[in-house]
């Protein structure tokens, strides 16, 4: 999402294609020579690393990512209240298109990163109609959900399906794939500073949470 009360702090404001169509981090508060970085964020990470090791990836896939909208997409503020919507939303745009030719492919968040569990239908609805007026034109199409937090909601599911979403995704530490009405529910396993903290034992058939957990920038210790 790239929040905008988190840029000017020298952490990265927005993801941009450079001179030669390759897609890099923007940083303003980096030194000139410093802000455009193409080894800081998963996005240039993995494409650096595929566009060396290519068999890593099957057809040249990347990875599903999935967007909220309340905050704009990608470091670029596309909520229609903003006064130059138009002019991010064109940037956007472009990053999009290029993002899905290499490969990545796009999801709805729904538009308030909120969990889903906590809303009415009616105020459900509401979010779900503005992702869709804001962010759907810009990726064009989506079969794919996740819900907000990864909290399983049942009761929105059929709105889900009313509005061609089918491929469906939340947490849950055991992998499971299960057909519901004609969609398709997969859980997703949570990779983040919670669940580094308080699932290494689930984890741990993965890798040991304490040999990769950022101790000198996190807030909160791993115990």
């Amino acid at each position: 999402t790239y929040k905008s009360n988190y840029q000017n702090h020298g952490e990265i404001d927005k993801i941009i294609i450079d001179r030669n169509n390759k897609i890099a981090t923007y940083t303003t508060k980096k030194s000139i020579q410093d802000r455009i970085q193409y080894d800081n964020e998963f996005l240039v990470i993995l494409e650096n690393f595929i566009s060396t090791h290519p068999d890593f990836s099957l057809d040249g896939a990347k990875g599903i990512i999935f967007f909220s909208g309340e905050h704009g997409i990608l470091g670029y503020n596309t909520n229609q209240k903003n006064a130059s919507s138009r002019y991010e939303i064109e940037r956007v745009t472009e990053i999009v298109e290029v993002l899905q030719n290499n490969g990545w492919v796009f999801g709805c968040n729904n538009y308030k990163y909120t969990s889903d569990n906590q809303k009415s239908l009616l105020e459900f609805k509401k979010e779900l109609s503005l992702w869709q007026k804001e962010i759907l034109p810009i990726i064009k199409n989506t079969p794919l959900y996740s819900f907000p937090k990864g909290e399983l909601d049942t009761d929105k599911l059929e709105e889900l399906s009313a509005n061609n979403y089918n491929v469906i995704f939340y947490d849950n530490f055991e992998s499971k794939i299960s057909n519901t009405n004609g969609q398709t529910l997969i859980s997703k396993i949570p990779i983040n500073g919670e669940s580094l903290r308080n699932n290494q034992s689930e984890l741990s058939k993965f890798f040991d949470c304490k040999s990769v957990y950022d101790t000198e920038h996190r807030l909160t210790p791993l115990t």
